[in-house]
């Protein structure tokens, strides 16, 4: 499993997404390595753990709400039109991993469509007065704009990540393309990952 780890990592964390990086190790039965993303098909992967396919099942829906636009006001932007992007206004967690599944679906959504590849934006907002929400959103791979918010928050996540003394910052946040994939497998177990990874592959290779 730690093999897979660094994979994952190692391909999330790419600036480009190379689709050959992530391989099964050679300890199938033919002993060659194989691309997950190609020659393996996901129904054939064997579960590492029972039922870790059927986790998400009991995960609740997240109260969300996203659209396509290319409203550039949105995103403080001066241009008039920007390039389509997908838009999350809402999201409130109604359980335990019901944010992580609803944000990936939001992400899921924009990388299929073939005019937003996977441009996704979010203000995080402190809607509940308590704590700003952006340590969530950091986690799964989203970036402020400004360089110094995402340096305290990289600095609060190599110190462990706690929730009790996360930064406080809010604002504008967006997805890089290089951490779609970190997101979409964020907290799911690693032949769960390789399926939906592999489910993508089309969609990933155009980005």
């Amino acid at each position: 499993m730690a093999f897979y780890g660094k994979q994952l990592e190692s391909l999330a964390n790419g600036v480009n997404i190379n689709m050959t990086n992530l391989t099964l190790p050679a300890v199938l039965k033919n002993k060659k390595p194989y691309s997950a993303l190609g020659k393996i098909e996901a129904k054939k992967i064997k579960p590492l753990l029972v039922d870790t396919l059927n986790l998400n099942k009991d995960i609740p829906e997240a109260d969300i709400y996203y659209y396509k636009t290319d409203d550039a006001c949105l995103i403080l932007n001066s241009s008039k039109r920007k390039k389509p992007f997908y838009y999350i206004s809402k999201l409130w967690s109604m359980g335990k991993g019901s944010g992580t599944k609803g944000l990936q679906k939001a992400v899921v959504q924009s990388l299929k469509d073939k005019e937003t590849k996977g441009r996704i934006f979010l203000d995080a907002e402190n809607m509940t007065k308590k704590s700003s929400p952006a340590g969530f959103y950091y986690k799964l791979g989203f970036r402020f704009q400004e360089k110094k918010k995402n340096k305290a928050f990289e600095n609060w996540l190599q110190n462990g990540g706690n929730r009790e003394n996360a930064p406080q910052d809010t604002g504008l946040m967006y997805l890089p393309q290089k951490n779609i994939v970190h997101c979409l497998t964020y907290g799911k177990p690693i032949d769960e990952s390789i399926c939906i990874l592999s489910n993508l592959k089309s969609y990933l290779t155009k980005l």
